[in-house]
C-alpha cells in the first residue's frame, strides 16, 4: 500500500484522502442544533469576555422588509447635453487657436440669439457671435480658448420677438475644443 501511495501524484493523494474520510465528519453544523460553535476544549482556553454571543434564529431574521433605495435620475436639459460627442462636428479653421470652440446655431425666425458660459469661474459670460446673413437663421459663435478640465457647457437663449418682456427659450450645448458643434432649435 505504501508503494502505491508513493507513486500517486499529490492531487491523487488528496482525492484518496477525501474519499476515505468517515462520513461522520461531514455532519451538519452544531450551531443549528443549539450547540456552541466553539469546542469545549477551546472554550476553556478563551476567557469568557472574549466568547461571541450566541444568536438565536429569531435574532438573525431581518427586522422589517428590505426596501431598495429609490432610483433618482435627472432628465437632461433641452439641447445637446449627453449627445455632443455622438453628433457630427467639424474642425475649426486652421488659422484659429486649437482650443477654441465654435457653435453654429440654426434658429429660423429668431430675432436674437445669445450664448452664455454657465461656468462661474470663467471671466466672460457672453460669447461673441453674429447672425450669418447668407444663410437664413444661422447664428455663429466663437469662444475664447477653452481651459482643459473645465466643463464646457453653454446656455443658448433664443428670442423670437423684439417686444419688451418677450418670452425666452433656453437650450444647453456642450462645446468641444477645436471643433465646430451645431445646435438646431
Amino acid at each position: 500500500m505504501k508503494n502505491i501511495l508513493a507513486k500517486l501524484p499529490l492531487a491523487g493523494l488528496s482525492l484518496l484522502a477525501v474519499t476515505m474520510m468517515p462520513h461522520s465528519s461531514w455532519a451538519e453544523c452544531p450551531c443549528s442544533k443549539g450547540a456552541s460553535p466553539v469546542s469545549p476544549h477551546i472554550k476553556q482556553a478563551i476567557p469568557q469576555r472574549m466568547m461571541p454571543q450566541q444568536m438565536m434564529p429569531q435574532q438573525m431574521a431581518p427586522r422589517g422588509p428590505l426596501v431598495s433605495p429609490p432610483q433618482i435620475s435627472a432628465a437632461t436639459p433641452p439641447g445637446t447635453i449627453g449627445q455632443t460627442y455622438y453628433r457630427a462636428s467639424r474642425e475649426v479653421p486652421a488659422d484659429k487657436h486649437p482650443r477654441i470652440a465654435m457653435v453654429d446655431i440654426i434658429a429660423p425666425g429668431a430675432t436674437e440669439v445669445a450664448l452664455y458660459n454657465i461656468n462661474p469661474h470663467r471671466e466672460e459670460d457672453a460669447v461673441d457671435g453674429f447672425e450669418n446673413m447668407l444663410t437664413n437663421g444661422l447664428w455663429q459663435f466663437e469662444t475664447k480658448p477653452l481651459i482643459p478640465g473645465v466643463p464646457h457647457i453653454y446656455k443658448a437663449v433664443f428670442k423670437f420677438s423684439d417686444a419688451p418682456g418677450a418670452p425666452e427659450t433656453v437650450r444647453y450645448v456642450r462645446l468641444i475644443p477645436g471643433r465646430i458643434v451645431s445646435l438646431t432649435y
